[in-house]
């Protein structure tokens, strides 16, 4: 048979192969096994693509042991969305707003928005992005990254990257990227510790001038192919590219016959999209599903490990000087409690939206136990997912478990603030029922608001030291309770009050009622403890100040008090009584003014807090004591202040550390049963009085995290905003000139910051960098930089915007001082004068916003001490402030000192009104606005040349083109961070 005749045999044939191809691929379709079904009926392993379920449902299948893989647009990780919070904690991932696009030749020469309809995932961004292609280059390939703003950064082959098609390698398998395809660009959170790791690559092929551009728009140069985290509980894999196609073959990627015929015949073919799914994606199924089959048969064994083995047993008590701890049938050995508390609120969400991320919280026990930390308090129920993790971290670390200070919180506000109201006090008395019940793993709670709730079934009891009962009762109410109710006692089966206040008496209940159920379900008895703090000490403080205004009358923080040792404790009751005491050194003012706790000293010299925590000891010699809270807040603002510098709010994160480490040994040093730490994370839904007017509205405030807030800052783990926005086109600049080149803006949940790029860096510049911040009207504020430019005699006349805000920056920077930058306020929206109004005022003058943080007092015998003040207008060196690395100057400012009343719904504060005083929360009015425009200007020298200049410019005149366009969000991205406390904590709590 000749060649041509053979040729065209076997042209004939291919019709027939692909005919039998066709046929055998929907026959082996079928033969594909079922996926593996795991605990509570879940798929193991669970492949999420398309729509995501709810994310209480994908934590449940996590919490259920089934390994969950995802693709990013599934999860809403793929540029176009930020997943939910706690998706991208399940997930271990810091989300990126950009994903990638790589269009071969002959897609880019259609129009760019035919094509982008080419794959899921695809915006209008797209085609703009391909219409501002160079000349000649719309044949070719490209790499376009798209933000979720619109924002587009366009790749050019040979320039960036050279136009050969992108790879992903995964576990030793490689194949092609064929386009369209969505790539998203997440990365591990170095938050989860250990627990999330990138693997594989998916290599894009770039230049050395691609990846700079990328990482000037900054956009990761790294991409990983998918990123795993696997924790005792949870294990989850982010696949790193868009498998829409995951749903239709993964039933055929189980068929190891199927799989072969289709990644070596049927599917394959140069350029085909499906060729990266069959040759890398489909054996990872494979290999997953063999790996949930082993896990079946491990987990069953386990799970009947786990239920014959008992937990080791421990018993605590108290005496009257100590905690006592026995481990099963060993003697009792002194406990010293090392504690932290843990707030219920993440960042987002308000104190009532529990966590119940199991996950979660075991990387959090973890941190804890490295930190060296015995135990762990929180303030009220929590929901069902803490107690199952509590109990299974713990048993899985003998020796080294974290114990439980349970406490049991009665609600906020008692009806005509008389705690014996019978209807407060028997939903208190029904609290405490759900609490101890909660924590033997006996209860199921019913859903109700601002409380956690459901089928509470791990026991938790073998490792929880002790419940604490009541909460920072407020002196009023302690007055109130006390005339309404006159004569009333209390004798109970263990706690009894037969001489004291009625406020001690309903205490003293609430005790024994917890002893009782303890003791009639589970035969059991553990210490108990009621909770207070310093307003309600027994200690005569005759320095306390009384109100000016009231001609002396009316103490502020002595008015009454609660005497613990009243409480009278039956010697049966095995657990024993203490008292818990909530103490910081900037509160209340007796703390710093009373002049003998001064001469405490201590191995760094004068102490005040210890002085306190002596005397108190003294008047409180019946039961132990435990500090069961003490902090100090790294805010930038600051909302009291002490004279040792122990402030409330304004601690350096480097000082925050060594100054709880003092506050402990102080603690210890007189004979305090331990020390509990406020608090183990910042927590945005908090407030001070400093702030809450000015966040508004005041129910959403969670959304964003205030910087000048100190509530929200006592965390030892930073609940940090996500990274600014990258800075879409309108909000950068290039300006002409010779002082800057290129000006940026960006913003996140914390800070509007401001970039000015300069070329040869900012080294030699001599002089004060001037910034104007129009937030709401142009006529308003002040025209203050044609006025200092005119007197300049150079550069005047061209400005006539008003400023309502001034950022003033000495150049050179310095890092030794205290204050890098000033930015002021124009009179008529100084909010330390109480004037709010942006609109319809003409401003006279600029100046410092300075607000009174402690009031004028005087004392008992009548000794007069001035107000403080506190200067909201300096912006601090740093990577939190103003800094300068390689040619880029970086300055930070916190959304409130702008007036922004909410950066996630872009509103800021406009109220003419005036106001003799500070106004309540939600009493001010705000307007919505869409950018704050800035201009700035450069009096000084840089080397040897004078410099008088305005920016920006455009062809040759001064141009308002410069600004930052509001992004609006709901769900605020965050990621967890330790501060340097955890190193010192750590090396004090590991001794022994």
């Amino acid at each position: 048979m000749k060649f041509r005749e053979r040729l065209q045999y076997f042209l004939g044939l291919i019709p027939l192969v692909m005919i039998a191809s066709l046929l055998l691929t929907y026959a082996l379709s079928g033969l594909a096994p079922s996926p593996l079904t795991g605990e509570n009926g879940f798929p193991d392993p669970f492949v999420l693509s398309g729509v995501m379920p709810s994310s209480e449902t994908v934590l449940r299948i996590a919490g259920s042991g089934s390994r969950i893989i995802a693709t990013g647009a599934s999860i809403g990780a793929d540029g176009d969305r930020q997943p939910l919070p706690e998706i991208a904690a399940l997930f271990g991932i810091t989300a990126s707003p950009w994903s990638a696009r790589y269009l071969r030749a002959e897609e880019t020469e259609t129009d760019g928005e035919a094509a982008s309809q080419g794959f899921a995932g695809a915006r209008p961004g797209l085609a703009e992005a391909l219409s501002r292609r160079p000349e000649g280059a719309a044949g070719l390939p490209c790499l376009v990254f798209l933000n979720n703003d619109g924002a587009a950064v366009t790749l050019e082959p040979v320039r960036d990257f050279d136009g050969k098609t992108p790879l992903v390698s995964l576990y030793g398998t490689t194949a092609s990227l064929y386009g369209p395809f969505a790539l998203n660009t997440p990365a591990p959170d170095r938050g989860t510790g250990d627990t999330a790791r990138g693997i594989g690559r998916i290599e894009l092929n770039l230049t050395d001038e691609g990846r700079d551009r990328l990482a000037a728009a900054g956009i990761p140069t790294t991409v990983y192919a998918a990123i795993e985290r696997v924790t005792p509980r949870t294990s989850t894999l982010l696949l790193n590219a868009d498998l829409a196609e995951a749903a239709r073959f993964q039933n055929v990627a189980l068929d190891p016959v199927n799989e072969w015929y289709r990644s070596k015949f049927a599917l394959y073919f140069p350029g085909s999209r499906e060729e990266a799914y069959w040759r890398v994606y489909a054996p990872l199924f494979r290999a997953e599903t063999a790996a949930a089959k082993e896990k079946m048969g491990v987990r069953a064994q386990s799970a009947q490990n786990e239920a014959t083995a008992p937990a080791v047993a421990y018993r605590f008590k108290v005496d009257s000087v100590r905690m006592w701890r026995q481990t099963g049938d060993g003697p009792w050995e002194p406990f010293t409690i090392k504690g932290v508390n843990l707030g219920s609120a993440l960042p987002g969400k308000a104190f009532t939206e529990f966590s119940r991320d199991e996950a979660l919280y075991w990387h959090w026990f973890s941190l804890m136990r490295d930190m060296r930390l015995n135990a762990i308090r929180i303030y009220t129920l929590f929901p069902p997912e803490f107690y199952r993790s509590l109990a299974a971290f713990n048993r899985s670390n003998p020796g080294r478990e974290l114990f439980l200070l349970q406490e049991i919180w009665p609600d906020e506000a008692a009806p005509g603030r008389n705690l014996l109201d019978t209807a407060y006090s028997e939903a208190f008395y029904r609290e405490i029922e759900y609490a101890v019940s909660a924590v033997h793993g006996a209860a199921t709670v019913p859903e109700r608001p601002g409380r956690a709730f459901g089928v509470y079934d791990a026991d938790a009891s073998p490792w929880t030291a002790a419940f604490l009962v009541g909460r920072e009762i407020e002196s009023d109410e302690v007055l109130d309770t006390d005339a309404l109710n006159t004569g009333h006692v209390y004798s109970g089966r263990w706690f009894s009050l037969p001489k004291g206040s009625p406020t001690e008496a309903w205490l003293a209940e609430a005790c024994d009622r917890v002893a009782s159920l303890e003791a009639d379900r589970w035969g059991q008895a553990r210490p108990i403890s009621v909770v207070s703090w310093p307003p309600l000490d027994p200690l005569p403080h005759w320095v306390e100040w009384r109100d000016p205004l009231l001609d002396g009358r009316a103490p502020a923080n002595d008015k009454t008090e609660v005497v613990i040792d009243h409480i009278e404790v039956s010697p049966d009751f095995a657990g024993g009584f203490f008292s818990s005491w909530h103490i910081y050194p900037n509160y209340p003012d007796f703390m710093i003014a009373t002049p003998w706790y001064s001469k405490y000293r201590d191995e760094e010299g004068e102490f005040r807090y210890g002085g306190y925590l002596k005397e108190l000891r003294a008047f409180s010699p019946r039961y132990p004591l435990l500090l069961a809270e003490f902090g100090l807040s790294t805010s930038w603002g600051t909302a009291h202040i002490a004279p040792d510098g122990l402030d409330h709010g304004g601690i350096p994160e480097e000082t925050q550390g060594p100054a709880l480490v003092r506050m402990a040994k102080a603690a210890l040093r007189e004979g305090y049963m331990g020390a509990v730490i406020f608090e183990w994370a910042d927590e945005w839904a908090k407030q001070t009085w400093t702030t809450a007017p000015l966040m508004i509205p005041f129910s959403g405030h969670q959304a964003w995290h205030n910087a000048l807030d100190p509530e929200q800052y006592y965390g030892i783990i930073a609940m940090d905003a996500g990274p600014p926005w990258p800075t879409p086109e309108g909000e950068t600049v290039e300006t002409e000139g010779t002082f800057a080149s290129r000006l940026g803006t960006a913003g996140n949940e914390e800070f509007l910051t401001v970039t000015l790029t300069r070329e040869g860096g900012w080294q030699s510049a001599r002089g004060t960098l001037t910034i104007g911040f129009d937030v709401r009207d142009p006529e308003s504020g002040i025209p203050a930089l044609s006025r200092v430019a005119a007197e300049s005699g150079q550069i005047g006349g061209e400005i006539r915007r008003g400023f309502e805000f001034l950022l003033e920056i000495p150049l050179p920077l310095d890092a030794s001082r205290e204050t890098a930058g000033t930015l002021l306020a124009a009179d008529t929206c100084n909010v330390g004068k109480n004037r709010f109004a942006m609109t319809g005022a003409k401003a006279s003058a600029y100046g410092e916003v300075r607000i009174t943080v402690n009031r004028e007092t005087v004392d008992s015998l009548g000794r007069r001490s001035g107000a403080k003040e506190t200067d909201r207008s300096r912006i601090a060196a740093g990577n939190r402030g103003i800094s300068v690395e390689g040619d880029t100057l970086t300055a930070r400012v916190p959304w409130t000192m702008l007036n922004v009343a909410d950066p996630s719904r872009a509103l800021v504060i406009d109220d003419p009104r005036l106001f003799g005083g500070w106004p309540a929360p939600d009493t001010l009015q705000t307007a919505e606005i869409e950018a704050i425009t800035l201009q700035g200007m450069f009096i000084g020298s840089v080397g040897n040349d004078e410099i008088r200049e305005l920016f920006p410019r455009k062809g040759g005149s001064l141009a308002e083109t410069w600004r930052y366009a509001f992004r609006k969000w709901t769900e605020p991205r965050w990621r967890a961070r330790k501060k340097p406390a955890v190193e010192s904590l750590t090396a004090f709590f590991e001794k022994p």
